[in-house]
């Protein structure tokens, strides 16, 4: 199943990925705000799917990769859209940043600067591979 789903889109939130992150990271929640609602919780991937796609990897390892459950976090629809849009970026050690660049107005840096309830990651999402991901995210290197 996650096969076939890896071939059809750039994105792949499957069962096993779903599952991945349960195991991980318990019950949903944000991981930016206090927003426990499970239907606007969503699985995002630190490396994109898109991202894994371009590879050279294997297949086999390129769909390990998609639904790791250490490249990934909970998000709320907001903060996964502002996650994935660069407006909401993580430093190399977890702490949850505003890009400027992306929000010239001060009236939507306030909107998403509240939006906010953290400054960093919590310790038990943070570990060597989800630092592994997430260093590929910020300098967007493809895999040999």
């Amino acid at each position: 199943m996650e096969r076939k789903a890896f071939e059809k889109n750039n994105s792949l939130r499957s069962p096993k990925y779903i599952l991945s992150l349960l195991a991980k990271l318990g019950p949903k929640k944000c991981a930016f705000c206090d927003c426990d609602i499970p239907q606007l919780i969503q699985g995002a991937h630190i490396f994109p799917v898109s991202n894994i796609k371009g590879t050279k990897l294997p297949e086999d390892e390129k769909i390990n990769m998609a639904t790791d459950g250490n490249n990934g976090l909970w998000l709320c629809s907001n903060h996964h859209k502002m996650f994935d849009a660069g407006i909401l970026i993580l430093d190399n050690t977890g702490h949850i940043i505003i890009n400027r660049e992306f929000l010239p107005q001060k009236s939507s840096q306030n909107f998403v600067s509240v939006s906010i309830s953290y400054v960093k990651l919590p310790e038990k999402i943070i570990n060597e591979d989800f630092l592994h991901y997430l260093k590929m995210r910020n300098t967007r290197k493809s895999l040999v």
